[in-house]
């Protein structure tokens, strides 16, 4: 799996691997945080830990857009593409 984290900020994000458990020191210190305001006294640990799920998500989706490219076929970067699959493809022939 890909660590996806963002480098030009300079900062540790909450975001984790999504094939392990929320429940971490770290995301229990930012509930008992989160609890202290007035205005989320209501929020249960599992609605904390399904938004930070759905937050993970939506991190790794906007990663994703961000370093993803579109390629015009008709663009000349395609067609150095191609060619590098291409000879690539013969080298190992």
């Amino acid at each position: 799996m890909i660590d996806v984290r963002r480098r030009d900020d300079g900062h540790e994000e909450l975001n984790l691997p999504m094939d392990t458990c929320l429940d971490t020191p770290v995301y229990r210190d930012a509930y008992r945080e989160l609890i202290k305001s007035k205005s989320c006294k209501n929020v249960t640990y599992q609605m904390f830990l399904k938004r930070m799920h759905e937050r993970n998500i939506a991190s790794r989706r906007l990663e994703f857009n961000k370093r993803r490219m579109v390629i015009d076929r008709n663009s000349s970067i395609y067609g150095a593409f191609q060619e590098t699959i291409k000879a690539g493809k013969a080298s190992t022939n």
